[in-house]
């Protein structure tokens, strides 16, 4: 197994990071304006490339005051899915944050353009992958009669990924079903002497 390291060393404070630590060239190659990144792996045999990666902003907005927060309560480990390159994964490693608000005291997770709240792969892997595999639609139709595992792996993709898109194309075509049937059902009801009782609805 040939493995080419640029040996990353776990960071957990952003304040004993400095300029030297990040890696320019491989942020500019990365082109995510939210990450730096701070070392990545190419592993040969598996044809991946691991981004050791950090957010590149101080601070974070809570939802709910809109106040700004530098308070870091948290530190979580992430692992997502980019674009391929080269016909090899990318993948991003990195510890995202959660953030206490001065205001509110509210204890929230800092939110990204690149990566949807709990995503295992960023908007444009989203954009570039899924439409190529014929989109949610296909991914649903693939689960109905296989596991999620063995769709994951016959699309090259998480097996949490797979669960997540089947759950929500299906949730999307419930509602649609239901639109298909009135939302109020009125009756009239028309009674005269001597005649049968006529209804329409």
């Amino acid at each position: 197994m040939s493995i080419i390291s640029t040996k990353p060393t776990p960071i957990k404070n952003d304040e004993t990071q400095s300029e030297i630590d990040v890696d320019e060239t491989a942020t500019e190659l990365l082109g995510l304006q939210e990450f730096v990144v701070l070392s990545y792996d190419i592993d040969e045999a598996q044809k991946q490339y691991i981004f050791h990666c950090r957010i590149n902003l101080d601070y974070a907005i809570c939802p709910r005051c809109r106040k700004v927060s530098e308070n870091i309560h948290q530190y979580k480990y992430r692992c997502v899915r980019d674009v391929s390159c080269f016909e090899s994964k990318v993948y991003l490693i990195f510890d995202i944050r959660r953030f206490r608000c001065p205001k509110c005291h509210k204890i929230f997770t800092e939110s990204l353009e690149s990566i949807a709240f709990n995503q295992c792969y960023t908007r444009r892997f989203e954009y570039s992958v899924l439409p190529s595999l014929g989109g949610t639609r296909m991914v649903y139709r693939e689960c109905l009669g296989q596991t999620f595992q063995d769709v994951a792996k016959k699309l090259d993709m998480n097996w949490h990924t797979v669960e997540r898109l089947f759950y929500e194309k299906a949730c999307e075509q419930f509602q649609y079903s239901t639109k298909q049937f009135p939302q109020i059902l009125g009756c009239t009801i028309n009674l005269h002497i001597g005649h049968f009782c006529e209804a329409r609805c």
